[in-house]
């Protein structure tokens, strides 16, 4: 019902991430419920139900994404001039992971059981964290521009 709100965050976690990292444990909470509903409700069928295990797989991928951005971030010393880059790739991850987490609760196979958990996950609907357009703007802005930011990020691509 709160969102997440309540949940703690690491001590050390730069303030202007807690809310992600409060999404991200509410959102892995929901996965776990969602995976082990979906076992005990589809047994063996479940190995047939590849959408379903498809999309789990999904939010899984989507949770590392944002479990490794926000890694990154710590683990560079927390530059300013990538907070952009962060806010994009975090909230990208999540309206991807939702929009799964969401697409298999409304198709999933104990039509019932699916509806009651979307109520229970989101009972105030799917929460929407797409980036806003300023937001991917100024990440055009960043990628095209010359720099040190720039050549840190690209740092082993070709």
């Amino acid at each position: 019902l709160t969102g997440g709100r309540l949940l703690r965050t690491p001590r050390q976690a730069a303030p202007e991430l807690k809310p992600y990292y409060r999404v991200a444990t509410r959102l892995a909470t929901a996965l776990a419920l969602v995976a082990d509903a979906s076992v005990f409700s589809l047994g063996a069928r479940l190995k047939r139900a590849e959408l379903v295990t498809a999309r789990l797989g999904d939010v899984l991928s989507q949770l590392l994404i944002v479990s490794a951005t926000l890694k990154r971030y710590e683990d560079e010393a927390r530059r300013t001039e990538d907070l952009p880059l962060v806010h994009w790739a975090v909230q990208d991850a999540f309206t991807r992971a939702w929009k799964a987490l969401d697409e298999v609760l409304r198709n999933h196979p104990a039509r019932r059981l699916g509806r009651a958990l979307l109520r229970w996950i989101a009972p105030w609907g799917v929460p929407d964290f797409r980036p806003s357009d300023q937001l991917v703007i100024q990440i055009a802005d960043y990628v095209q521009t010359p720099g040190q930011s720039r050549d840190r990020l690209l740092a082993g691509s070709y």
